[in-house]
Parts: C-alpha cells; structure tokens; sequence
C-alpha cells in the first residue's frame, strides 16, 4: 500500500512539473507569437517604406530627365539665332529652378547679344522694338552658321555695324532721345532699315 502511495505521489509530482512545464511552454509560445506578430507589422513597414522610396525614386528620375530635357532646350535655344527676351525668360527659369550651367548661359548670352545677362533683365523689356530686333539680328548673324560663309562676310559685316550701332545707343542714350533717333528721319531709323533689309536679303 505505501508503495502505491508513493507511486502516486511521484505521479502527481511529476503531473505537477508537466503543469509547470507547460505552462511555461505557453508563456514562451505566446512570448513567439506576438513577436512573430511584432515582425510581420515592422516587415509591413519596411515594404510600405520602401514602396515610398521607390516612388520618389521615380518622381526624382522623371523630374531629373525633365530638367536634362529643359536643359537640352535651352542649349538648342540658344543656339538657334537671336530672341532676347526669349532667352531672357529662359535664363531667368533655370536660375530659379537652380538648373546647372547657369553662368555659363549668361557668359554665352553676354556674347550673343553685347550686353551682360543681369543688365538685359532690368532694361531689354522697355527698349523699344526696334532694338529688340537689332539685339536678334546681331544674334543670328554672330550665332548662326549659315552667316559665317566666306561669300556672306561683307553682308554680314555690315549687318553687324549697323545692329551694333543700334545696340550701342540703345545702352548710353535716354528713352525719348532713343525714340526720337529711331523716329522717321533719324540717324537710328536709317540704320534699322539697311539693317532689316540686308539681313532679310541675306537669309
């Protein structure tokens, strides 16, 4: 009889470290699941997160190819003969868009046209038309290479004196005198027309 007893006695001690044993093995299961839980929400934001890079990635390739776009204009733009205000406008958009090459578009616009780019922004819009026409010409004829044949020199030459003496008045000379000058009868309107009539012959 006692050995039963004891028998049961280890049996119920042994149930008893079963007890613990398990219970022990849930806290640990319930420990790993929400642990698992815990690492399928931050998987979750980490593929959200990177689908959110992925998308500005993309917005910053298609703004990157639009500026190279923007920027492949401007080249040609410049490039493709006289339009002051044009390039004025132009210019004026990369430097607020902070596009590169900047200074050197105001370099080669300071060539094109005979006057620095900062003074152009100021003063070209007011300058009456005519001048805005001597400052596209003179462009063109500098620019373009169809007016750097031998057998256009002398034509292209004079086109360029007259513009430049336009272009030159246009920079020391007051708004009203300026007027007056290109008025019919002027000094300055005499030369806009050789101007405007060689160049459209010469085209």
């Amino acid at each position: 009889m006692e050995d039963i007893l004891r028998e049961l006695s280890e049996i119920k001690g042994q149930i008893g470290m079963l007890e613990k044993q398990s219970g022990a093995l849930d806290e640990k299961y319930t420990a790993l699941e929400e642990r698992s839980m815990s690492l399928e929400e931050k998987y979750k934001m980490l593929e959200e997160r990177s689908m959110s890079l992925e998308e500005k990635y993309k917005m910053l390739e298609e703004r990157s190819m639009s500026l190279r776009e923007k920027t492949s204009v401007l080249d040609n733009h410049i490039a493709g003969g006289g339009d002051i205000l044009g390039d004025i406008m132009t210019i004026q958009y990369c430097q607020e868009q902070q596009l590169p090459y900047v200074a050197e578009y105001k370099e080669d616009f300071q060539k094109a046209y005979r006057i620095a780019f900062d003074k152009a922004l100021i003063e070209a819009p007011s300058y009456p038309p005519e001048v805005i026409r001597a400052f596209d010409i003179w462009a063109s004829v500098h620019e373009l290479s169809a007016w750097q044949a031998h057998d256009n020199k002398a034509t292209r030459e004079d086109i360029k004196k007259q513009a430049a003496g336009i272009i030159d008045a246009a920079l020391s000379t007051e708004k009203n005198q300026l007027e007056a000058r290109l008025g019919n009868g002027g000094d300055l309107r005499v030369a806009f027309d050789t101007m405007v009539r060689l160049f459209t012959a010469g085209r």
